[in-house]
C-alpha cells in the first residue's frame, strides 16, 4: 500500500502519458509512493490538445486556472483519503504549463504538502500578474501551503 504521493501535470498540449517513463524512474527510488498522472482537457480555445489553462485569452485564465486547481485538490483528497496519504506525504510536480499549475496550488491548500517539483517552468512568474488568488477571508495569507514548502525547480 502506497505511503506517498507524486502528482506529476505535464506541458501544453501533452498528456499525463507522456510522463510515465519519468515516474517509472522515479519510482524506482520511491517505491512506497503512488504516481498519478492527470491528462488536462482540451480547451475550446485551442481545440487542438490538452491545456490546463488558456494562456492566450486574459478574460479566461484565472477562471480556468482556479478551474484546474479546485479539481487537482479534489484528486489529492480523493487520494489522500483512499489511501490514507496525508498532505505532509504529498509532492506536486509540473512541466511547464503543469508546472504553473502545481505551483498555483501547492502555495494555497491549506496545509503544506512534502515538496513542490518545477521542471521547465516559470511557476507562477507565467501568471504574469493575470491570476489573482483565491480569498481565503480577511486578514488570511492567500498563501498558507507556501510556509515551509519545499522547492525543486528544474
Amino acid at each position: 500500500q502506497p505511503t506517498a504521493l507524486v502528482v506529476l501535470l505535464h506541458g501544453l498540449f501533452q498528456s499525463g502519458q507522456m510522463l510515465e517513463r519519468l515516474a517509472r524512474d522515479i519510482s524506482l527510488a520511491l517505491p512506497e509512493a503512488l504516481f498519478v498522472m492527470p491528462t488536462s482537457p482540451t480547451r475550446d480555445t485551442w481545440s487542438v490538445g490538452p491545456a490546463w489553462f488558456d494562456h492566450m485569452r486574459s478574460a479566461r485564465k484565472a477562471e480556468y486556472l482556479e478551474e484546474t486547481r479546485t479539481e487537482l485538490l479534489a484528486l489529492l483528497s480523493y487520494h489522500g483519503q483512499d489511501w490514507g496519504i496525508p498532505p505532509e506525504r504529498v509532492v506536486l510536480g509540473g512541466f511547464s504549463m503543469g508546472g504553473t499549475v502545481a505551483a498555483w496550488t501547492a502555495v494555497q491548500v491549506p496545509r503544506c504538502l512534502a515538496g513542490l517539483l518545477l521542471l521547465g517552468t516559470e511557476g507562477l512568474n507565467l501568471t504574469g500578474g493575470w491570476a489573482e488568488p483565491r480569498t481565503l477571508g480577511s486578514g488570511t495569507d492567500w498563501s498558507p501551503g507556501a510556509d515551509g514548502l519545499h522547492v525543486l525547480q528544474c
